[in-house]
């Protein structure tokens, strides 16, 4: 597929999802071909494509050297709120202290529902509370596939730092030991939390690209400022 300066690809409701695939495989990294591939799948079924589309946005970033952001964030937008259940019945109050804290960072995370689910239905013991620490909770990931960029990540992580109190449904000795928010106890916490993650890997090669964004990440918080407040 040869683009032509200026020419606008319109997808029609007549293609499958297979041809408008194609499409974007024949024409290549196309800056104007990936934004309406993504925009036409996320219309016809959110659910089934936003893993696609995420793909699709990374290769839109890249392409896209003279960057605008608004477009970036608009498209991000169309898959932020895919995939999120209301919350269950039985565990109102937990979902609104979750939206509550959610609310408070500059781009709202993504929540896994189910392992929120997992975390409210548990008996928070040693295990359940490694695999569903507050930064996993609320979106902290290294994934490749789906998760968040290095920018995102950095963002998230500040304001985890700075803004964000631990949720009263964590038992109260654990919650307090990662500290309130904008304080060094926190910072300790969070450092500890990731470099635990980064033991665990080990010296697995598979595990080698997560923990360097592991380690740049912490980094990242040991240099953040902090306010005077004590834990």
């Amino acid at each position: 597929m040869q683009m032509r300066p200026g020419q606008r690809l319109v997808f029609s409701s007549t293609q499958s999802d297979a041809d408008i695939l194609l499409a974007v495989r024949t024409a290549g990294d196309i800056p104007l071909v990936l934004m309406e591939a993504i925009q036409e799948l996320m219309s016809r079924s959110p659910e089934k494509h936003r893993n696609l589309c995420l793909k699709l946005l990374e290769r839109y970033k890249r392409a896209r050297l003279e960057e605008v952001e608004f477009e970036v964030e608009e498209l991000e937008g169309m898959m932020s709120g895919v995939d999120e259940p209301p919350p269950q019945e039985g565990h109102i109050e937990e979902w609104e202290e979750v939206e509550r804290i959610r609310s408070l960072f500059r781009r709202p995370p993504r929540i896994d529902t189910s392992l929120a689910e997992r975390l409210f239905e548990s008996d928070f013991s040693e295990a359940v509370l490694q695999s569903c620490s507050p930064l996993a909770l609320f979106g902290y990931n290294v994934r490749r596939d789906n998760g968040l960029t290095v920018r995102q990540r950095r963002e998230f992580l500040e304001d985890f730092l700075k803004l964000a109190p631990i949720p009263k449904f964590y038992p109260e000795g654990y919650r307090k030991g990662w500290g309130r928010p904008d304080t060094e106890g926190r910072r300790t916490r969070m450092l500890n939390h990731i470099g635990g993650r980064i033991a665990l890997a080990g010296l697995q090669e598979r595990m080698a690209a997560a923990v360097a964004q592991w380690e740049g990440d912490m980094a990242w918080v040991g240099q953040l400022p902090v306010g005077a407040r004590s834990r």
